[in-house]
């Protein structure tokens, strides 16, 4: 599948997304149609993945997270690799290796570009899965594989975050530190 658009005008309307407290409606309503094009390859992506034996929940980034992604990174949108992305569990490691290596050669023989992202070894902030980036035509989309004490640790991250504040997922110190837990 095509972008809907070019990548410059991808990365302008990343900047004005970015630059600004609240998104401008005309903004709103492209990056609403950029993200139902990321949906529709999205829902490809499950149904193969489906196919091939796992159970993944899909998710196309909200406009804040978005926004709050390219404000921290200081990355062009066209750049984003997790704007459509998929996560599932499986128990242990060697599940882990032989799901990436199955959903690897599964898009590659298929033609896509896949990048494998491993962050076991080296973990950002505790943070460990193996992520999978295909690129569906021009549409990348991140397969997140994590391990369930993978998953324990990175939903109790984001439980704290919901009360700490999201940056702790970063490295920031706790913007709500005597919120109870």
């Amino acid at each position: 599948m095509q972008l809907p658009m070019s990548k410059s005008a991808l990365d302008r309307l990343g900047r004005r997304m970015a630059a600004v407290d609240q998104v401008a409606d005309d903004d709103l309503r492209v990056f609403t149609a950029l993200a139902d094009t990321y949906q529709t390859v999205l829902d490809q992506v499950r149904t193969r993945l489906a196919e091939l034996g796992f159970t993944a929940t899909p998710r196309v980034k909200t406009t804040g997270t978005l926004v709050d992604k390219l404000k921290r990174q200081h990355t062009r949108l066209s750049q984003v690799q997790d704007l459509a992305g998929a996560r599932f569990t499986v128990a242990d490691r060697a599940a882990q290796d032989a799901a990436v290596q199955a959903i690897v050669a599964d898009y590659e023989s298929a033609g896509c570009v896949c990048k494998v992202d491993d962050l076991r070894d080296d973990p950002s902030h505790g943070y460990r899965a193996v992520h999978v980036i295909l690129l569906v035509g021009q549409i990348p989309v991140e397969i997140q594989v994590r391990t369930e004490m993978q998953d324990a640790w990175a939903q109790l991250v984001e439980n704290l975050g919901d009360r700490w504040g999201r940056g702790i997922r970063y490295g920031d110190d706790p913007a709500e530190p005597d919120a109870l837990i």
